[in-house]
Formats: structure tokens, sequence, C-alpha cells
């Protein structure tokens, strides 16, 4: 059985509804950072606040300062950071076991081998 209100009540509901909305909406609060990386590690241009590191060859730890990046979301891409497209490449991300503010970026070449590659990096951050 469809029960139809009146149209009052239908704009009240529907102003309740938008409240909540709001309000649910009010307390998810996203953080984010960025930073382009040069294949020598040297941080290009970031959001601030993100430190990279050359470890070895392809190898790379990265510092985001004030946030818990085991509880983040990691993307990375292999690219220029200038307007030249970068070499062809492999790129992962993985959580440091030990310090919950970094990450690690290992970057291959297109045969898997170990290769220093420029890449992008965003972190998003949410309430956790």
């Amino acid at each position: 059985m469809t029960r139809r209100y009146s149209k009052s009540i239908n704009v009240a509901l529907y102003a309740l509804g938008a409240i909540a909305l709001t309000a649910g909406m009010a307390q998810a609060v996203v953080r984010t950072h960025w930073a382009t990386v040069h294949g020598s590690g040297k941080v290009v241009q970031s959001s601030g606040g993100v430190f990279v590191e050359t470890t070895d060859v392809g190898n790379y730890l990265v510092h985001v300062s004030g946030e818990d990046a085991n509880r983040c979301a990691l993307h990375a891409t292999i690219g220029s950071p200038a307007d030249s497209p970068s070499a062809i490449g492999f790129i992962t991300v993985y959580f440091s076991p030990i310090h919950p503010h970094d990450f690690f970026v290992n970057t291959r070449n297109k045969k898997g081998e170990p290769a220093d590659r420029p890449f992008h990096i965003v972190v998003t951050c949410g309430n956790t």
C-alpha cells in the first residue's frame, strides 16, 4: 500500500532528510596530500608536508607529516614532472610496517627491473 502525504508533510520530510544528510557530511573530513617527484627522489612540487628519500635504485621512502599513512588511500603513477613523457615502467606502493607516517614507492622499468622513475603521488585521508 502506497501512503500519500500532504504537500507540507512531504516538504517537511524532504527537509529533515536534507538536514540529516548535511549533518553526516559535516562530520566527514577528507585531507589530501600530493607530490610530484623526480626520479632522483627530489620533490618538484607538493601540497606541503610530503618528503621523499631515495633508499635504493627505484625505491623511495615517502613521509607525510601529521598523517597516519596506514589509514589513508595511496595513489601513485609514473609521470614526468616536466612537459615531456616519462619512460615506461611500473609503480607499486606499500605501507611501512615500522613507521605509520611513511610508505614506500617502488618503480621498475618495462622489464620489471628496479629503475629510478619520476612519479606523482596522492594520499587521501579521512576520519578514522
